[in-house]
């Protein structure tokens, strides 16, 4: 009973004292569902089961167990009001940038590229470069002599016409001794005139048979008048060449040249193991090269008579200059040369015709290939000054039409 007593006067007190502080909060926690108490069941649902009176030892006993129950199971839980906490007003913090600082350089990663095969093309096709052949040793000289023998010969007290080598392509024409004064020579064959120069020195004028088999009348005289010659001597000849390659081959009054000519022995320098396109080419191209064109008018070229060596020591000349300087070299070569004097266009003009050996007379150069061929013309191929000029100059050239022939020297 005391003990009994002495339970509920702690609870009192801990009632008191919860009481004081705020209020306790007894929370009966029961463990699981099956230790939780069963409600009596009865017809008054929601009231306490009825306690005899009589028992008050059986009060005491649940007293008791009761408060034991309750310091094994419950819980007790202090609530303690506190004040509540203001938070202090946010601020934002002052913005300043951050120093500048330079990233630490570092090399980048070393990566190796991936192998890959280069991609296969043809490679271009070219042709190799080409270069000009260059002669070796000398090519030997091939200059036939030119004489008066005095076997076949007419003459009278001023002149003498020597035609002994008519056969060979030439006569030879001359004053008996030296007079003052212009001579001329006059060749009428075929319908054509041809007119030379005769020395006043008392020289023989070579006169070459460029009309081939044919009847010539050969005129000597003084000038007296334009185009006329006063106190002349003639003489018919009926002329059969023994080789109709002869005066193309032979040295006359406007191609004189000699075995100790300089531009002979520099056409043996520069043909020297070529074959005859090869020579044709080579010098061809050393006239072009070396000599220069003079701005003459070419309509002075009559009466004007050239020296194919004066022209080849000087560098220098007009159209016949260059033909005969390259028909000179060309002979002594042993390769047939026509100078040709006409018009190309309205201008008075000479130029040159070459045999080649299987190919016949050929008016032209050798062009590109070594076999194609335009009509050579030194003169006005040395005047292109540029590749689109040159080749305008090669087409006009090519173009016989553009041409008219009328004496072959």
């Amino acid at each position: 009973m005391k003990k009994s007593i002495a339970a509920i006067l702690a609870a009192v007190l801990i009632i008191t004292f919860c009481a004081s502080v705020g209020g306790c909060t007894v929370q009966t926690v029961y463990p699981d569902a099956s230790s939780q108490p069963e409600t009596s069941q009865s017809d008054n649902s929601g009231a306490p089961d009825s306690v005899p009176a009589n028992s008050s030892s059986n009060t005491e006993t649940s007293t008791e167990s009761k408060v034991t129950q309750s310091e094994q199971k419950t819980t007790v839980t202090q609530t303690t009001t506190v004040p509540t906490k203001t938070d202090p007003p946010k601020t934002d913090p002052p913005k300043t940038d951050p120093p500048k600082t330079d990233p630490p350089k570092t090399d980048p990663p070393k990566t190796d590229p991936p192998k890959t095969d280069p991609p296969k093309t043809n490679p271009p096709k070219t042709d190799p470069p080409k270069t000009e052949k260059q002669p070796v040793g000398t090519s030997p000289s091939y200059v036939p002599s030119v004489s008066a023998s005095g076997k076949k010969v007419a003459k009278n007290g001023k002149f003498t016409i020597d035609y002994s080598n008519a056969d060979k392509g030439y006569v030879m024409v001359k004053l008996n001794k030296a007079s003052s004064g212009q001579y001329k020579v006059l060749v009428q064959v075929a319908g054509t005139q041809y007119t030379y120069n005769l020395d006043s020195d008392g020289s023989y004028a070579v006169i070459p048979m460029t009309m081939g088999n044919n009847t010539y009348t050969i005129y000597a005289g003084k000038v007296v008048g334009s185009g006329q010659l006063g106190d002349y001597f003639a003489q018919e000849i009926s002329v059969t060449l023994s080789d109709s390659m002869s005066p193309w081959l032979t040295p006359n009054a406007y191609c004189m040249y000699s075995a100790d000519s300089k531009c002979v022995k520099k056409a043996s320098q520069l043909c020297g193991g070529f074959n005859e396109l090869e020579k044709v080419e080579a010098i061809y191209k050393f006239v072009i090269k070396n000599t220069d064109y003079v701005p003459t008018a070419e309509s002075s070229a009559d009466g004007y008579v050239p020296y194919p060596d004066r022209t080849y020591s000087n560098g220098w000349g007009i159209c016949f200059d260059y033909a005969s300087l390259m028909a000179a070299m060309l002979r002594s070569q042993k390769i047939p040369t026509k100078i040709v004097v006409g018009y190309a266009g309205s201008v008075y003009h000479a130029w040159l015709s070459v045999y080649v050996t299987g190919q016949g007379w050929v008016d032209g150069i050798i062009r590109f290939n070594g076999n194609s061929w335009t009509r050579m013309d030194p003169t006005f191929l040395d005047d292109a000054y540029d590749t689109s000029q040159y080749q305008s100059m090669v087409d006009y050239v090519a173009n016989s039409g553009n041409y008219t022939d009328y004496y072959y020297y």
